[in-house]
């Protein structure tokens, strides 16, 4: 399973309710169409990353089998169903950072957790290491590490998902973010 996370805002003259209309609209659509190796698609509203300091601020999920889901999501935007639906979201949308990432440990699906909780390995520190200091903060119901694949702007690496912040004051977290569900198609 792979996920295409993308972060983005609006501007220009769209008022907030129109942008997130468009949101909505172009994720249906999605959905409706269901391109080979989609699984599901999600938008949350989020609080100011240090990558991406705007407000509102929206971060999509696009659940995917695997790498060629990319190929066909790209394939779908270029799709009468969709063109227009995210001709009207790109439009207005005035500051983008995306990453490929793929789960690393405990739960799967990102739709629950409440918190998003973005933290780099020390470069001292093998990923053993790493996964083995994670393996508490995943034993919480819920919880789910992402590993960042690639990358378009400069997201940490790794991404917890989690109802709770199981890290006092630490220099790996850069960044933890409340996540409010905004749409998700059925």
């Amino acid at each position: 399973m792979l996920a295409y996370v993308v972060w983005h805002r609006g501007g220009g003259e769209v008022e907030q309710h129109t942008y997130e209309a468009n949101i909505a609209a172009f994720h249906s659509a999605l959905a409706e169409l269901q391109p080979e190796h989609f699984l599901a698609s999600m938008v949350f509203s989020v609080e100011s990353l240090p990558w991406m300091p705007a407000t509102p601020l929206y971060e999509e999920w696009y659940l995917m089998s695997g790498s060629e889901g990319l190929d066909a999501l790209d394939e779908a935007v270029k799709s009468e169903a969709l063109v227009g639906p995210h001709g009207r979201l790109s439009a207005n949308t005035v500051a983008l950072a995306a990453a490929l990432m793929s789960p690393r440990g405990g739960e799967t699906d990102p739709l629950d957790p409440s918190l998003g909780i973005w933290l780099h390995k020390p470069a001292d520190m093998s990923y053993e290491d790493f996964d083995a200091a994670m393996a508490l903060a995943l034993a919480s119901d819920g919880s789910g590490l992402w590993q960042r694949k690639m990358g378009l702007g400069s997201s940490p690496e790794f991404c917890l998902l989690a109802n709770e912040q199981p890290f006092g004051p630490s220099d790996i977290v850069e960044a933890v973010t409340k996540r409010e569900l905004l749409f998700r198609p059925h």
